[in-house]
């Protein structure tokens, strides 16, 4: 079967995927561990939306983004109850969404690079694509636990189009956040927004990009 990529495509030599909400469902997994945490620190349960929109952050600052400022301070503290959980539950909680299967072959198929950058530690995305047998087609992957600086800022896109051999303005970032949208427009990389997320289209219409699809799935073309 003949196949095309999407338009905004045309010019990539590599694409680099954020994780969550992108290419899989954290959902599950996410809601346990934010919710183990909360519980072993003795705070009140936060709602399934606020637990999701905080999954774009780094793990120590999620309990300030819950919780409020007044609890910065314990986001380490967080952070150590939450990776207790989340070794096990993203890792059982987590579903590629499901045409990302498919869309990781046809771009192996093209010869197109690909690369994953995301705050989820790489660990748990090689768990996750080891059991659907898709490891191999990820070239890259930069976890949250490899770089010194989250999503905005630019380090981990920099780092993966070091490690794929292609710069910045030849590769193609697709995220459903709005820090995905800023880590790109920092790192001077066209930007594709997929709508899977919490994040809205108005949201994304702020920053440069390229295009705006529902999902992962819209980016190739039978």
């Amino acid at each position: 079967m003949n196949v095309a990529l999407h338009p905004a495509f045309d010019a990539a030599k590599a694409m680099i995927f954020d994780f969550d909400f992108t290419l899989a469902d954290s959902s599950k997994g996410v809601i346990a561990s934010v919710s183990y945490a909360l519980c072993h620190m003795g705070l009140p349960p936060s709602t399934q939306e606020e637990m999701l929109d905080a999954i774009s952050l780094p793990t120590r600052e999620m309990l300030a983004a819950l919780k409020g400022e007044e609890y910065r301070a314990r986001g380490e503290e967080f952070a150590k109850l939450f990776n207790e959980k989340a070794d096990e539950a993203l890792a059982d909680g987590t579903r590629l969404y499901a045409d990302t299967p498919e869309l990781l072959r046809t771009l192996s198929r093209l010869d197109i690079p690909v690369a994953i950058v995301s705050t989820n530690y790489r660990r748990r995305i090689e768990s996750v694509l080891s059991r659907r047998g898709l490891s191999e087609l990820a070239a890259v992957i930069v976890g949250g636990e490899g770089v010194n600086e989250h999503k905005p800022d630019p380090e981990g896109l920099l780092l993966a189009c070091q490690y794929l051999g292609v710069p910045a303005q030849d590769c193609v970032y697709i995220g459903d956040n709005e820090v995905d949208a800023r880590a790109a427009s920092c790192a001077q990389m066209p930007f594709v927004a997929v709508k899977s997320g919490t994040t809205s289209e108005d949201v994304f219409s702020t920053y440069p990009h390229l295009a705006i699809l529902a999902s992962v799935s819209d980016i190739v073309r039978a």
